[in-house]
């Protein structure tokens, strides 16, 4: 959704000298430049939605301020191959990264995999699924019910934890998929959890203020991409 909110950034500054990339640079108040913002993310995530399930789609930026004096209702048509191709066209490279690297740091090989069962919204985008099946060799099997497949995994998680036992024997344990840590003052990445470790995963440090008489501390959490 992110990427394609700044695709639609790069249209408007294109097409009405607009720049919404940072308060400073829109020109706006503070206030117009939130409305926009939340305008423009909404549609973005509509527009994901559509684009999985039709090959075109519009959308209307409703009332936006082009400028701090003046509103404007902006429309624009999307194709799915458009924002495959100028959006998400790295999005294969990086599933195909992470499920070797998941399959390797399990240690399974492709063929220990007898099914393949997507989940999460994010699975019903055609370019995701192709990512999944190029990187294991085998078609992935979708639900159509995808918005319940995560709650019904919590279930059989508490079931196993505080349910009757024998009635799912096998417990799985998520771990981290990045590192996870906070920003120094001096912009380097302080790590405090790794990749890989089991979840629920925590960490204590204690940090000190740098300059004298600092009243405040602003803490900046990060997450590191192993790949």
């Amino acid at each position: 959704t992110n990427q394609i909110v700044e695709y639609i950034y790069e249209k408007l500054e294109d097409d009405y000298d607009l720049s919404m990339f940072s308060i400073e640079e829109s020109n706006l108040d503070k206030d117009q430049y939130i409305y926009n913002e939340q305008k423009i993310l909404e549609r973005a995530e509509q527009l994901k939605i559509a684009l999985s399930e039709f090959e075109e789609q519009s959308i209307s930026l409703i009332n936006i301020y082009i400028s701090k004096d003046e509103q404007s209702t902006i429309s624009y048509n999307f194709t799915r191959s458009e924002i495959e191709n100028q959006v998400l066209k790295g999005i294969n490279g990086r599933v195909i990264q992470i499920l070797r690297n998941s399959i390797e740091n399990s240690k399974l090989k492709v063929d220990d995999i007898d099914v393949v069962a997507l989940a999460g919204g994010t699975s019903l985008i055609p370019l995701f699924q192709e990512g999944v099946n190029m990187a294991l060799g085998k078609q992935a099997k979708i639900n159509n019910g995808l918005d319940k497949i995560v709650s019904h995994g919590a279930a059989i998680m508490a079931d196993s934890i505080w349910g009757e036992k024998g009635l799912y024997d096998k417990l799985l344990l998520d771990k981290t998929v990045h590192d996870f840590g906070v920003k120094l003052h001096d912009f380097t990445f302080d790590k405090l959890i790794s990749y890989g470790e089991t979840l629920p995963a925590t960490a204590k440090k204690k940090y000190r203020p740098v300059d004298k008489n600092q009243k405040s501390i602003s803490i900046e959490a990060y997450t590191r991409n192993q790949m």
